[in-house]
Formats: C-alpha cells, sequence, structure tokens
C-alpha cells in the first residue's frame, strides 16, 4: 500500500533538477504571452524553499504596482513546481 509519504517522495524524484537561471527563463517565456507583458520585462528571482523547493519573488514596488502580475507569476509558479526541482550548485 503507497502511503502519501511515498508518494510525495516519488514525486519529488520525477520532477527535473534545473538552475534558477534557467528556471527564470522559461517564467519570461511564459509571461511574454501576456499582450500586457511590460517591454523591459517582469524582474524576478528564483529562491530556494523548504515547503516547496523553490519560489519566485518580485521586489516589493512591482508586488504594489502590478498586482495582476503577482497572481500569474503565482499560477505560473505552481505548475512548475510539480515539474522543476531547483538544482543544487
Amino acid at each position: 500500500m503507497l502511503t502519501f509519504a511515498h508518494f510525495y517522495r516519488q514525486n519529488i524524484m520525477l520532477r527535473t533538477n534545473i538552475s534558477s537561471t534557467d528556471l527564470n527563463w522559461i517564467f519570461q517565456a511564459k509571461l511574454k504571452a501576456f499582450d500586457d507583458y511590460p517591454t523591459h520585462g517582469i524582474p524576478i528571482a528564483i529562491i530556494p524553499d523548504r515547503d516547496h523547493g523553490w519560489t519566485a519573488v518580485m521586489t516589493r514596488r512591482d508586488r504594489k504596482s502590478r498586482p495582476e502580475w503577482v497572481e500569474r507569476i503565482d499560477v505560473i509558479q505552481k505548475r512548475l513546481q510539480k515539474t522543476y526541482a531547483l538544482a543544487h550548485d
């Protein structure tokens, strides 16, 4: 019988290891699909996270001035966290 913990460990092992730089490129490519993507881009950083392996963060100024992007980044992040694990250097 498979337990949740066993499934969780197996699921993590199936994710592809990726650098934060490559993950950021994937994020930017997905964000560019929106019509209101600014020409200078959306600055985000990929940082390690205990709960999910990694998380995408924005500056406070960008979060306040672009609340719709916060939600978009959160949706993209949740999808990508199922596929990618942050590679350890």
